[in-house]
């Protein structure tokens, strides 16, 4: 079952949910999760929420977030013991990138 949430506090109870919720989105051009709109927040409830694979590109640098059914798309890319949103970013970016322009 699905944590509730405050308008502050991402929703999930997988590991993506726990590393998205204690990052420091700070440094990123995110920027913290509290000056976050409501409909980013939104949809990373939405994608940390889900059985499904899948993965959100925001913003116009396409900062990743994604959830524990896509990690395994990422292969190495995916963290290992401590958050690497710029590799996972990069190859994302790809997948994006390439679909687009199918």
């Amino acid at each position: 079952m699905t944590e509730t949430s405050s308008p502050d506090r991402l929703r999930g109870e997988g590991e993506m949910a726990r590393r998205t919720a204690a990052h420091d989105w700070s440094a990123t051009p995110l920027g913290p999760i509290e000056s976050w709109p409501q409909s980013l927040k939104t949809a990373v409830d939405i994608v940390l929420g889900s059985g499904h694979a899948m993965q959100l590109a925001w913003g116009s640098e396409r900062t990743i977030l994604y959830n524990d059914a896509y990690a395994p798309m990422l292969g190495a890319c995916h963290p290992d013991g401590s958050v690497h949103w710029s590799t996972a970013g990069a190859a994302s970016s790809t997948m994006v990138t390439a679909s687009r322009s199918a």
